[in-house]
């Protein structure tokens, strides 16, 4: 988890993460952040996560994207 919100903080200085913060519902990472994101995770952590898994669901909180980066690892 610590490694996603290092990355979030990097894309995003301004933002103060935690595991449950809602990245979506409260609009803290736009479309083009999510992007980044996800390319810096997959660059980073070595993972590759299919299109189709990036949904809403797997993509609001950083406890959710874990799950999403565990589950491909």
């Amino acid at each position: 988890m610590n490694e996603v919100i290092e990355i979030i903080s990097d894309i995003r200085p301004d933002l103060e993460v935690n595991e449950d913060s809602k990245l979506i519902t409260d609009k803290l990472l736009d479309s083009l952040d999510f992007i980044r994101l996800i390319s810096e995770i997959e660059i980073e952590l070595e993972v590759s996560i299919p299109a189709e898994e990036l949904i809403p669901e797997n993509l609001e909180t950083v406890k959710d994207i874990s799950k999403l980066i565990q589950k491909y690892s």
